[in-house]
């Protein structure tokens, strides 16, 4: 179980992003081979804070007490966190009817220009927008972000969006 995290090279995140970071995988049961999937936690938590291209090694594993069970274990984490991206424009692409009006599609955006690129925010437009498809009926929809970095230290988020027709009732 993991018991400790440490993040090397932590520059800019604030200590309650960090303590944000260090919880994705603290209390996780654990083995060496979750390594891979434990930096992949740290690398999406990153991400959720701008941090679009940040690099996160495998962790240094100690064990902290080889006489429990299981094991706790400290984990160290290398992270390079680079630039801190912000969105500089959100991009609608249509393909098929597209069924919803911007005063429907408004609210379910959470990708705002502006704000600091999270990637959370992209999956969380694609479920409300693949849940409010399904509401009118349409049941096959396929919702493609793509993200194009346009500076350096920015993103454009397109949303190419295909949809069949609409499922008879």
């Amino acid at each position: 179980m993991v018991v400790n995290v440490g993040l090397e090279r932590t520059g800019q995140l604030s200590p309650s992003q960090q303590a944000s970071v260090k919880l994705r995988v603290i209390g996780r049961c654990f083995d060496s081979s979750d390594a891979h999937e434990m930096s992949q936690r740290v690398l999406d938590a990153y991400q959720n804070f701008g941090y679009f291209r940040a690099t996160v090694t495998d962790p240094a594993i100690k064990v902290t007490d080889d006489t429990r069970y299981p094991k706790p274990v400290s984990l160290t984490f290398d992270v390079d966190e680079g630039q801190q991206f912000t969105v500089a424009d959100v991009i609608w692409h249509w393909k098929g009817t597209s069924g919803i009006g911007d005063e429907q599609l408004s609210p379910l955006t959470a990708v705002i220009a502006g704000d600091f690129f999270d990637t959370s925010k992209v999956r969380e437009t694609i479920d409300g927008l693949r849940r409010l498809y399904s509401s009118q009926g349409y049941r096959e929809v396929a919702i493609v972000p793509e993200v194009k970095v346009v500076s350096p230290n920015k993103v454009q988020v397109d949303f190419s969006v295909k949809n069949e027709r609409r499922s008879e009732p």
